[in-house]
């Protein structure tokens, strides 16, 4: 992983790109590098590591070794999960498989950051599923890239907030490129 994203951030101080724990990972920041570092638990990643490009529904054991393996992130240090549900393997994940996965990350206190399944026209859609997630999983949502029509962007968070769910997103100040 250093490799790839070497081009960006250069190469990571302490690693040699070979799989290593959230601990190992965070530890090679320490003391190393000028900026504060956080790690949120990849879900795609931890997916692919389980089930492959599988395209259904995790198998009990495979949604068990998924758990497990948001668990000892948690325990090592991971400040919460991430998803990509626009991307593979993530689009293949339903909510119940992610809800599943975010109920350590709420006990912990700790949130779930989504690129949500849909923008646009499609945010009331993506934005039931975030909040079926965040009930189901007990977690706080953030929703990453906020974007859509505004006066149902606003509707759709201050309903969230209104039902008690501590839902926060960001956004960018700019007009984005048209999707192709």
């Amino acid at each position: 992983m250093s490799r790839y994203f070497a081009p960006v951030n250069g190469p990571h101080p302490g690693l040699d790109g070979g799989p290593v724990t959230v601990a190992e990972l965070l530890a090679g920041y320490d003391r190393r590098t000028p900026l504060n570092t956080v790690y949120l638990l990849p879900h795609g990643t931890i997916r692919h590591g389980v089930m492959g490009t599988a395209r259904r529904a995790p198998e009990p054991g495979e949604l068990a070794a998924m758990r497990a393996h948001v668990e000892r992130g948690l325990s090592e240090g991971a400040a919460g999960l991430s998803t990509g549900l626009e991307y593979v393997p993530g689009a293949y994940a339903g909510a119940a498989e992610i809800a599943a996965l975010c109920a350590p990350v709420g006990a912990a206190g700790l949130p779930y950051v989504t690129h949500m399944r849909g923008y646009e026209s499609a945010a009331g859609a993506a934005m039931a599923e975030v909040l079926e997630i965040a009930r189901a999983g007990r977690v706080a949502p953030h929703v990453s890239h906020y974007h859509g029509p505004g006066d149902e962007l606003v509707a759709l968070v201050d309903g969230a907030r209104a039902e008690g769910i501590d839902l926060t997103f960001d956004n960018y100040p700019y007009l984005r490129g048209p999707a192709r």
